[in-house]
């Protein structure tokens, strides 16, 4: 409970600070992030476990259920935290963030690039949106401004091998 409260105290302040929490699984190929997110159960955590299987030492878990995404001058940068979820797989790093893909369970792996405008509702749906109403106005201007310069997909994927590869392929471009 004390983790939790702590959690929750920092994602009220860290849209004042340019950041935002977000619902997903993060990791690191290269120097550059890949986010996954989509509803609790769908599948992100064994989406990037594939992408470790598959792209071995080159892919390094940045957190497995709650990162943070930065937004900089430079563009957004995701970010470890100690919130992890259940298979508690995090790495205290930050790194540019390459694109969020949001994931969907279908029985052949396809994606496609989808708009900013597409794109919001969908990370609205994963962000942590505080209670503060000054801090809740920052995330949604901060999501907006996210959604305008990262790169977004949706992967409609098994949980197979070539999932990781077809998503990998896609938005390493």
């Amino acid at each position: 409970m004390e983790t939790l409260a702590v959690l929750r105290r920092i994602a009220e302040r860290i849209p004042l600070y340019e950041t935002i929490l977000i619902h997903g699984s993060c990791i690191a190929v290269d120097g550059f992030g890949y986010l996954f997110s989509a509803k609790s159960g769908t599948g992100k955590s064994t989406h990037t476990r594939l992408w470790r299987e598959y792209l071995g030492d080159r892919a390094v878990m940045i957190n497995d259920d709650k990162p943070m995404i930065r937004l900089t001058g430079e563009g957004p940068v995701a970010c470890g935290t100690p919130w992890d979820g259940k298979h508690h797989l995090s790495t205290n790093m930050s790194v540019p963030l390459k694109g969020i893909c949001f994931l969907e369970r279908g029985e052949t792996n396809t994606i496609r690039r989808i708009s900013s405008s597409a794109a919001y509702p969908a990370l609205l749906q994963n962000v942590y949106l505080p209670m503060d109403r000054e801090a809740a106005v920052r995330t949604l201007d901060l999501a907006g401004r996210l959604s305008g310069s990262a790169g977004f997909w949706r992967l409609s994927c098994n949980m197979e091998i070539q999932a990781a590869v077809t998503a990998y392929e896609a938005m390493k471009a």
